[in-house]
């Protein structure tokens, strides 16, 4: 309410006192942004600048930007997935933007708050100022850990399965991890860093494994190959023979390794008998570590060793 208070107030000084347009009158050309699309009165972002100042110098332009990106509805068809992603990639404050808003949602409502949030400015009036195709990534992040765990996979996201599949999502930090969460289901799209090695090596060896499409599902069977679920289920075959595996996004309450040999259809965790009384997990479950840079001819010798150690007991 305050805001918009603000905002009649500039406009109105802008009526009074603005310099002279040669095309009509401020108040005309006020009254006709206001009825564009969505925006019902509150067009700030059209005259504010990235600081939130007053900058009716940039009004044309942004406005110009305004008509071709949106209408009534939200973002226009031709533009959803363009825009989406150069908010995200404009994105200067992790925690506050992405973390808490349906950024991928091209609606009426969620945009008309990104347009007139004080937390947006920055990324809006660039936006608006700059053709979609040129959008760089924001220089402004601050944060150590947005830099090297968050900015790196931005190039990596399936932008047109977020925005047309799963709108209602956003992003969410959980156990350390990055996530695009699902709030309707609690489904969950785990990122790696370093450019998705699990979902590098499991896309690699698909000739061998099927991962669980009740549990797993692939999102728009990306080329990257984004699942749903915050762990991993798949068979392996090893000579005609299925075996089932979980690899799992962070440790739960029974495990602190990542990859697991499970009974059939991932019902529970195999364990070796006799049990050893030493408390690790190699001692207790088949399971293995991920290390970085394991390829995927690694991953697959480990699940072979894994296997032949199942066997021999």
């Amino acid at each position: 309410m305050e805001n918009q208070v603000k905002e009649e107030i500039a406009k109105a000084k802008q009526i009074l006192h603005g310099k002279p347009r040669s095309d009509d009158t401020w108040e005309k050309v006020i009254i006709k942004a206001e009825k564009t699309a969505f925006f019902n009165g509150a067009i700030r972002f059209l005259f504010q600048d990235a600081n939130g100042e007053p900058n009716w110098g940039d009004f044309d332009k942004k406005l110009m930007n305004a008509q071709k990106y949106f209408d009534k509805d939200g973002v226009k068809e031709d533009y959803k997935v363009d825009l989406t992603k150069a908010l995200v990639v404009q994105c200067d404050n992790w925690s506050e933007q992405l973390y808490d808003k349906q950024i991928f949602n091209p609606n009426a409502n969620t945009w008309k708050w990104i347009l007139c949030s004080t937390i947006w400015k920055l990324p809006i009036s660039n936006i608006l100022l700059t053709v979609l195709k040129n959008i760089q990534r924001s220089q402004s992040l601050n944060d150590d850990n947005v830099n090297k765990n968050i900015t790196p996979i931005l190039d990596y996201l399936p932008y047109e399965a977020f925005v047309k599949e799963e709108p209602t999502g956003r992003f969410r930090l959980i156990d350390g991890r990055l996530a695009f969460y699902k709030p309707y289901g609690r489904r969950y799209i785990t990122f790696d860093w370093n450019n998705f090695p699990r979902n590098k090596i499991l896309r690699e060896l698909k000739n061998y494994i099927c991962i669980d499409k009740i549990n797993n599902p692939e999102i728009n069977e990306s080329i990257r190959s984004f699942w749903w679920g915050w762990d991993i289920n798949f068979k392996y075959n090893d000579n005609n023979e299925e075996y089932y595996f979980r690899w799992l996004a962070s440790p739960d309450e029974k495990t602190e390794l990542d990859v697991y040999l499970m009974e059939d259809s991932w019902t529970d965790y195999k364990t070796k008998n006799p049990k050893s009384d030493k408390g690790a997990d190699e001692d207790t479950y088949y399971c293995f570590r991920v290390t970085d840079g394991m390829k995927s001819k690694d991953f697959k010798d480990a699940l072979d060793n894994l296997i032949k150690e199942y066997k021999s007991h």
